[in-house]
């Protein structure tokens, strides 16, 4: 029996580009309605964590193209709980309970069976929930000196020996690290956030884990079938990577297809420029500071119209202080306009030497006054919440 699975994940919809994310989400009920699309009627649709963001109420207008794939999907859905602190515990049931149960969500590690497909579910979690989950459901002895990893491990062994013996494709959800992974800038992932090893994951025994959490769509062979369907659009500047959910097909527990189908979302490109505060010929000189472009000037000086014809472009400058009242975002923008393109973003620093700065903070009593001083010197607006930590910072009194 052949088993279709349209994976997606880390929409967030309601985040800082509210408007891209929608248009993940239409673009993606779209391609599920185009019978030349490999994501045509999908047998099952699995969202493994982040789908929203923002803490966002179930009655947000950021969640209409959401409802509306519920409400118009042809197969069922299963939604995994995702970071709390975009998606707050509890939500996911609400937007269960507002669409008519219309949707699976699994907040807890869980083994259901669902459109013909095994699954096991690892959602969200830290190292308290980890502990809490390890007691309640299967009775594991564990301690505070037990590592999350040993639990992990208990998880997984415990899956694989729940697995019924029927011919379906076991799925295991997960939204964690999956150790050693790439981020979005392309960097390994090193972190100290609890991460899963791809051994550990393969304790399984799953056919494939399907993960979120990180934005970069990749994907391992062994020694278990792994990936990141990556995230629904672009979530910075400097993202250069191409956003997809994943379609990934089964005959009875046989993987006979996997392909990633992208996201109409243009690459989010940061460069960064240094005015010397020098004039030639009436222009002020600048220079790229390293690595913020491919191959540096020349793509910029030869044809960057093209380039950047299909990309997002945000410009980070710094001047100094001397040429701030002659160059503006305005400026920038003219810049590179002449060359046929048009900036989203730009982002301005006025520079200050380091020998001003020191000899003014050096003249400054408390902590407020040097972070103003500072400040000052860069030609900066202290940032919110800043003075009142500055003076708690002064009026603490030190025992010996």
């Amino acid at each position: 029996m052949s088993t279709k699975i349209l994976h997606a994940g880390d929409m967030h919809l309601g985040g800082s580009y509210a408007e891209k994310a929608s248009q993940s989400i239409d673009f993606l009920l779209a391609e599920m309605e185009r019978p030349e699309s490999a994501a045509y009627r999908p047998d099952l649709i699995v969202c493994t964590g982040d789908t929203t963001d923002k803490a966002l109420h179930v009655h947000s207008d950021h969640l209409k193209p959401l409802l509306k794939l519920i409400q118009t999907a042809q197969c069922q859905m299963v939604f995994l709980q995702g970071t709390y602190s975009h998606e707050p515990s509890g939500f996911l049931q609400n937007l269960r309970d507002a669409t008519g149960n219309k949707i699976v969500v699994i907040d807890e590690p869980d083994m259901i069976k669902i459109a013909g497909v095994q699954i096991a579910a690892l959602p969200a979690f830290s190292r308290a929930t980890l502990q809490k989950w390890a007691r309640e459901r299967s009775g594991m002895l564990v301690g505070d000196e037990t590592s999350s990893e040993d639990i992990i491990r208990g998880f997984m062994t415990a899956f694989d020996g729940e697995w019924s013996d029927d011919k379906s494709p076991r799925l295991l959800l997960n939204h964690s690290t999956i150790r050693a992974c790439k981020t979005s800038t392309t960097q390994t992932l090193y972190s100290n956030d609890i991460a899963i090893s791809l051994d550990d994951l393969a304790l399984s025994g799953a056919d494939a884990v399907l993960s979120g959490h990180i934005h970069f769509a990749q994907e391992w062979y062994e020694p278990i079938f792994a990936t990141y369907c990556g995230s629904g659009h672009p979530a910075n500047f400097g993202e250069l990577d191409q956003k997809s959910f994943s379609i990934i097909e089964f005959e009875g527990r046989q993987r006979t297809n996997f392909q990633r189908i992208p996201f109409p979302h243009k690459s989010m490109v940061k460069v960064s420029l240094e005015f010397t505060g020098e004039q030639t010929d009436g222009e002020w000189k600048y220079s790229w500071i390293d690595g913020t472009l491919e191959k540096g000037v020349e793509i910029f000086l030869a044809g960057g119209e093209s380039y950047y014809a299909d990309k997002e472009l945000k410009v980070c400058y710094s001047i100094p202080k001397e040429i701030a009242a002659q160059v503006d975002d305005v400026y920038v923008r003219l810049l590179f306009k002449r060359h046929g393109i048009d900036l989203a973003a730009v982002q301005r620093t006025i520079q200050a030497t380091g020998r001003e700065r020191i000899a003014e903070i050096a003249t400054k009593e408390t902590t407020r006054q040097q972070y103003e001083a500072v400040c000052a010197a860069k030609g900066e607006e202290p940032r919110a919440g800043a003075l009142e930590k500055a003076d708690e910072l002064d009026t603490e009194v030190v025992c010996d």
